[in-house]
Formats: structure tokens, sequence, C-alpha cells
């Protein structure tokens, strides 16, 4: 079918295109377009090739059958664009092609000609619309992510709303009345990394300890301890000793 096969860009040029074919078989010519009907050229000789006789088709019921063939191909208007033809195997090695073509750089042998395929089996199963239906999906996955289900079949709603209003009681362990908080100061980021600080304070008494470090203190541990080799003497000793002073 020259309407389809002519490579339609758009829908809406495909659909015109469907809808004047009827017409120009049954003598109706208004809707026609010059590239692919003659008559406007030649009107008073004009003949058709494939017709009896080369007039112009007449059976009403003939007419309301062929409107329904093309009516079901504008239902399917999004799947029939840039095609090339109405043979269905044709028609999918077209989609193919155009996801994979062979000219120029071969996809056969790379590891996207699985996704490419695919691609062209769901273009033609459901048409262009596919790709808004993953857009779509994959919108709703996030947001399910971020906020929980909020729509779906039989989605009930949740109740168990929890109280935020309420500060809870001090935490306190049995047999335990002091606590001691402490903090250590290292060389570095990694877990490889030397002490070079401790400090402790139990609510009455601190304490606050410098150990020798085995190495360089790094320039992301000085920005954020503020510790330093001065070069100057600095009551610190090694790091055996700190922790049974700790203890």
């Amino acid at each position: 079918m020259y309407a389809i096969s002519s490579n339609q860009s758009k829908e809406d040029e495909l659909c015109e295109r469907l809808d004047s074919i009827v017409p120009h078989l049954f003598g109706d010519h208004s809707g026609c377009s010059g590239d692919w009907c003659t008559y406007s050229k030649q009107p008073e000789t004009y003949r058709y090739k494939h017709l009896p006789k080369g007039e112009p088709l007449s059976n009403e019921n003939l007419r309301k059958h062929l409107e329904t063939v093309t009516e079901n191909y504008k239902k399917r208007s999004s799947q029939l664009v840039d095609l090339g033809s109405t043979q269905s195997n044709e028609n999918f090695n077209n989609i193919v092609a155009s996801k994979a073509p062979k000219i120029g750089q071969s996809y056969g042998g790379t590891s996207s000609l699985k996704a490419r395929v695919s691609a062209a089996v769901l273009q033609k199963n459901e048409g262009y619309t596919w790709v808004n239906k993953h857009k779509k999906t994959f919108q709703q996955i996030k947001a399910a992510v971020l906020e929980g289900e909020t729509y779906q079949p039989q989605i009930k709603e949740n109740v168990a709303v929890r109280d935020i209003e309420t500060i809870p009681t001090k935490y306190s362990l049995e047999g335990i009345d002091n606590y001691a908080v402490f903090d250590l100061e290292t060389t570095g980021l990694s877990r490889t990394s030397d002490i070079t600080q401790i400090s402790a304070y139990d609510g009455t008494n601190m304490l606050n300890l410098y150990v020798s470090p085995r190495q360089s203190i790094s320039s992301k541990a000085r920005d954020v301890t503020g510790i330093t080799f001065s070069l100057r003497e600095t009551k610190c000793i090694a790091m055996v000793f700190q922790l049974k002073v700790f203890v």
C-alpha cells in the first residue's frame, strides 16, 4: 500500500493518506496527492491501471468493507510510521535495520544487539508509545521507593501513624550510675591511621592525652582536628602507656 510504503514520517500525514485511499478507488480524487495519483494532470483521460476496464469502483458494500480495513490501519498508525512496507516480515526487518543498521557499522557482534532487537520488537507490538510506557514505569518505581506505594489495585490506607510528639525518656542501664564519653583523633580517615589524641569526660573529670603517632598526619585530618607537627616539645608518650592511663 503506497500510503504506508512511502515512508511517512508523521502519524497525521499517514492518516490523511489512508483516508484518501477508498475515495480514490471510487472516483473521488479531492484528497489525492500528486506524488501518487496523476488524475490532476490528465483528469479527462485518467484511467486506473489495476481496476477492471480502468474505471473506478461503484459497489457500496465493497466500499464499506474497504473503509473498515483502512480504519484498522489508522488505529495502528503509530506502529506503521516509517516502516517502509505493509508486509509483516519486511515491516519488522525494516524496524530492526533502523535500530541495528548493517551499513557503516555492524552491531551483530556487539553486546547492545539484544537491546536493539528488543526495542524493535516493542516498537512492532506497541508502537512508539512503548518508550513513554517504559519511562512512566521507571518514574513509578522511583516514586514507590521514595514515598511508598500510593496507587495500586486494592491498596488500603495506612492508619498506623507513628507518634512523633512524645519525647522518649532518658535511657538508662541497671546497675550503672555514671557514664564516660570519649573521643579519638587520628592521623587520617582510614582504619590503619594512628591515634593522636584521646579525650574522655564522665560529667565531673576530663581526661586529655596526646599520643606519639608512627606516621604523618594527613592534610584532611589536620583540617578536621587542628593537630599538626609543630616540632616543639609536647607532653605525649607511646600509645600503650596512654591506653593504660585511659582505662
